[in-house]
């Protein structure tokens, strides 16, 4: 089993039988060629189906140990690629926890792992029955600035094929943890917050979208914030790629800020790194806004919106309320009437048992998206996501950030199909609904009452 070098990336081929005959033998010719990726400087180790007829699940599973270890011990990723669908069966069955991610094709793995970017004007076909997952993928690919084209069932998946050939690229048959390969976004009072996980190493140049920060530089932010409060391990290649962003962005007069780091997080030299490349640190975002620097540059961003609804936003509506109720009913299973629709300021009759979330976009179209929901409504989703019944405000609050996260992606997703691009913030939950409504009582709006299983649901769309 001999390996072909590509791009940085290490392809082994598996014989037409993985047996427990063959197994020592692969796995140890995959462990021996961990000096060569270090001396070659690789970046990707894959293994490739193609050429096999037959598997055995505990040699998979050995195989995957081993690619794994090196991953870790490479700083390195590494992936299955190129099965048939009745091998991809099997495989999502052995791999059900996502740990190995799985590629139809070496060009999804090289898309999807960043190693390398179709050319561009490249149409991308994504091809998802569960509409969840479809939104999860488009939104990933949209914040790299790709042409995301997505459906949904086999037929309108073979014409793509038929118009596009080998011209565009296709995502189908794959399995990969989007969301812990993703660096979520949040766009609130003129500042850009990027929120990072527990550990944040030198892979995150690969996860990290260039593309889209140098658009929200052009559109004017001038304040991107890096939330680590989470974050308990922070390497120094990590602490470069900081640098070199803040580097960048000198011509634009931008500046950049650390938010919640813990004692003790990164050593001394680190530290003066940082403090000599002009990074502010602070507790949290509301700390650095007391900056009157800052608090400056925030300001001029957020002047430039608009304070009123205007009549492209109002247009554009329906995307928005499609988005919402196919997640909500795919999610509750329910049954959705709708009681009015009216351009009025936001007016909710009773606020019992009531709680919701806002996102705030921008881009061709700006303005925020609040969804206002009976409790039970939530609950029912929890049931359909987790299994289980949920009663603690901070399950909920957990779960309604979760389906409104699924909600944006949607809607951006519906939006770029008719060519609108708009940039999300991640959701903010309320779970107490009267601070909620303080943030847009009086204002004007689009809002649509509707009943999802005879449980109140209200969509208000605002400048």
């Amino acid at each position: 089993m001999k390996p072909i070098i590509s791009q940085n990336v290490v392809i082994y081929y598996a014989d037409s039988q993985l047996g427990s005959a063959e197994e020592e033998q692969i796995c140890r010719v995959i462990q021996g060629s961990a000096s060569s990726i270090r001396s070659l400087q690789l970046q990707a180790l894959f293994f490739s189906m193609r050429a096999n007829d037959d598997f055995q699940d505990s040699t998979i599973v050995s195989i995957a140990h081993i690619l794994l270890k090196l991953q870790k011990q490479l700083d390195i990723v590494v992936a299955i690629c190129e099965y048939n669908a009745t091998q991809f069966k099997r495989l999502k069955e052995i791999f059900a926890n996502k740990s190995l991610p799985l590629f139809k094709t070496i060009s999804q793995a090289m898309l999807f792992l960043q190693i390398k970017m179709p050319p561009a004007g490249t149409p991308i076909i994504v091809f998802e029955k569960d509409s969840i997952t479809q939104t999860l993928i488009v939104q990933s690919l949209e914040a790299k600035g790709l042409d995301i084209q997505a459906v949904q069932n086999v037929k309108d998946f073979k014409q793509k094929q038929h118009e596009y050939g080998n011209d565009a690229l296709y995502v189908y048959d794959m399995q990969y943890d989007i969301t812990a390969n993703h660096i979520p976004v949040q766009v609130t009072q003129g500042t850009v917050i990027y929120h990072f996980y527990k550990e944040v190493d030198g892979k995150i140049a690969r996860f990290f979208s260039l593309q889209t920060h140098a658009l929200r530089l052009a559109e004017g932010f001038k304040v991107f914030m890096f939330n680590l409060k989470d974050t308990e391990i922070l390497e120094s290649k990590a602490v470069d790629f900081f640098i070199s962003l803040t580097r960048n962005a000198v011509s634009y007069g931008a500046v950049f800020v650390f938010l919640g780091m813990r004692p003790n997080l990164i050593d001394a030299a680190n530290d003066e790194k940082i403090r000599r490349a002009g990074i502010y640190i602070y507790n949290d975002h509301a700390s650095a806004l007391k900056n009157e620097k800052i608090a400056a540059l925030a300001h001029a961003v957020n002047s430039q919106k608009p304070q009123k609804l205007s009549k492209k936003l109002v247009a554009n509506l329906l995307h928005f309320v499609n988005a919402s109720l196919e997640t909500l009913k795919s999610l509750t299973g329910g049954n959705v009437e709708k009681t009015s629709h009216r351009v009025m300021e936001c007016n909710i009759p009773s606020h019992d048992n009531l709680m919701g979330a806002m996102i705030t976009f921008d881009g061709d179209i700006s303005g925020g998206l609040v969804l206002i929901f009976n409790k039970d409504i939530v609950k029912e989703a929890a049931m359909m996501m987790l299994g289980e019944e949920i009663e603690s405000d901070s399950d909920l609050i957990d779960v309604v950030s979760e389906f409104t996260n699924i909600i944006a992606g949607r809607s951006k997703a519906l939006l770029s199909e008719r060519n609108i691009s708009i940039n999300i913030s991640l959701p903010k939950p309320y779970v107490n609904f009267k601070e909620l409504y303080s943030l847009i009582v009086g204002k004007m709006g689009v809002q649509v009452d509707f009943l999802l299983n005879g449980k109140p649901l209200y969509i208000f769309l605002t400048y």
